[in-house]
């Protein structure tokens, strides 16, 4: 009796074809592409999200990934269940091997300090001992922290000295607790925060003696 050859459900000859060259090269270029778009994808997320701070932006660059998934289901749809298979494992390697980076990166740029200084102002900047300066960071808190560099300048020339010798009060309802830091030409603080609002805000208070005068210029300011 003649031998038969089998036909496997999905159509298929049992036991399958061998991959040929040429299927797997378009497996590799298919992989390639898939890559590509999933690290562009990613990219845009990641930095609309930790850089610009635009979540906005960020959850449209993910939603895009998703619609990813109905693409390769479409191009998926070959002669026979194999090809799909293939479509969607090139697909599932090219998401791990896009995600891999992604995350390294995120953590990289969750771990490093966001530079706010752009977004951060000093009202009433000029101090005279016990008056009040208002610092504000018109940006959301990411972090526990806000590092703060500020430049003191003697306001008038011939007064009571400030610096050394006097002192500047950090406190508001957006800080943890109150800091108290020595003048000096150039101070750098660290203020803990206690805020979850869309900013941050607080008063510094000069503490010096009588006719002592000062102007502060703000440098640098970041959340860590």
């Amino acid at each position: 009796m003649d031998a038969r050859t089998t036909s496997s459900p999905e159509g298929g000859e049992s036991g399958g074809r061998p991959e040929s060259a040429d299927d797997k090269r378009y497996i590799r270029t298919l992989t390639a592409v898939y890559v590509t778009l999933l690290l562009t994808a990613f990219s845009v997320a990641v930095w609309a999200q930790r850089v610009e701070h635009d979540f906005t932006a960020a959850a449209t660059a993910l939603g895009a990934v998703f619609l990813l998934v109905p693409t390769v289901e479409v191009v998926a749809k070959r002669d026979d269940r194999r090809d799909a298979t293939q479509h969607r494992l090139a697909f599932l390697k090219a998401f791990g091997i896009a995600a891999v980076p992604t995350v390294l990166v995120w953590l990289v740029l969750a771990a490093l300090p966001v530079d706010v200084t752009d977004r951060t102002e000093l009202k009433n900047a000029t101090l005279r001992s016990g008056t009040t300066a208002q610092l504000t960071v018109d940006s959301a808190p990411d972090g526990d922290e806000l590092r703060v560099t500020l430049e003191v300048r003697e306001a008038a020339a011939g007064g009571t000295s400030c610096i050394p010798g006097g002192e500047l009060r950090f406190d508001g309802q957006d800080l943890a607790e109150p800091v108290t830091v020595e003048t000096d030409d150039e101070l750098t603080t660290t203020l803990p925060l206690d805020a979850a609002g869309p900013g941050v805000s607080a008063d510094i208070t000069l503490l010096a003696a009588e006719g002592c005068e000062v102007t502060l210029v703000r440098k640098q300011a970041s959340y860590r």
